[in-house]
């Protein structure tokens, strides 16, 4: 496993590669590339694992502004390229779903395959996030105090979980160091936004995705609610389903061996 930055626009953004054979790309959620630590090391056995942090997440550097979806997918396209790989299986996480349906969008050669794991983009968003004076207002908020209190994330953090004993016992400590790292909150925060802003525009966009499609659901999930599965599905022409018993949000830390094996087989198709 090697770990090196990639420079993507004058901002260096950290990169965990591992393995050889079929380019497999992750793209992180609003927990970071903490949530592939348990299923990188398994699948680089068969895959060239490539696990990059956007800008303002993990070990990268923030930028001096925030980007749109559209613009995430970009810079992984970017990343890609660097490389050298003209063609990849994506695998996106919650967030990084809803970049990793973008990218299949309007970069549709660098896609081979495409998963989704828990995808946001079709939630309907709250009137904190809705109403620009709100939004401003709890931004300030957040940034300050909500963000900054790790007993309270840790704590939020739960919900994430069927069983919190599957919670690596660091994982809260790990995010919280890379939270309060220069930027960072500024960047959770947009892209928090982001995933409420898909509406009728996502869903044009997911009608015409011809990549062949994957989409991973936890039972239990009470950030995604799994009934937004059923609506990926029916908006994905050719797409298939596969739903985790006693499983939450945190799909990868929660059961990393079935969705090793569902990936594996998906690709392999």
């Amino acid at each position: 496993m090697s770990h090196f930055f990639i420079s993507i626009d004058g901002v260096n953004l950290h990169v965990t590669e591992a393995g050889t054979g079929t380019p497999l790309l992750f793209i992180h959620g609003l927990g970071g590339p903490l949530m592939w630590q348990k299923v990188v090391e398994p699948l680089s056995i068969r895959f060239r694992v490539i696990v990059p942090a956007l800008p303002g997440f993990g070990e990268s550097e923030s930028a001096s502004r925030m980007y749109t979806v559209q613009e995430h997918a970009g810079i992984l396209k970017q990343v890609l390229q660097k490389l050298g790989i003209e063609r990849a299986s994506v695998v996106g996480i919650s967030y990084g779903g809803q970049v990793a349906a973008t990218l299949a969008r309007f970069h549709p050669t660098f896609v081979e395959r495409l998963v989704l794991v828990c995808c946001t983009g079709l939630m309907k968003a709250p009137l904190i996030v809705s109403n620009p004076l709100l939004r401003v207002f709890f931004s300030f908020i957040a940034k300050r105090f909500l963000l900054t209190n790790e007993k309270r994330l840790c704590k939020k953090g739960e919900r994430s979980f069927y069983n919190l004993t599957n919670r690596p016992h660091d994982l809260c400590r790990k995010f919280y160091e890379q939270l309060m790292k220069p930027g960072h909150r500024d960047a959770w925060l947009n892209a928090a936004r982001n995933s409420f802003f898909g509406g009728e525009g996502f869903k044009r966009l997911l009608s015409t995705i011809s990549t062949p499609t994957l989409i991973l659901w936890g039972e239990n999930d009470n950030t995604v609610p799994p009934e937004h599965a059923t609506e990926f599905h029916r908006l994905i022409p050719g797409s298939r389903v596969h739903l985790f018993k006693e499983c939450a949000h945190s799909i990868p830390l929660e059961k990393p061996e079935e969705f090793c094996g569902v990936v594996r087989e998906f690709i392999a198709l």
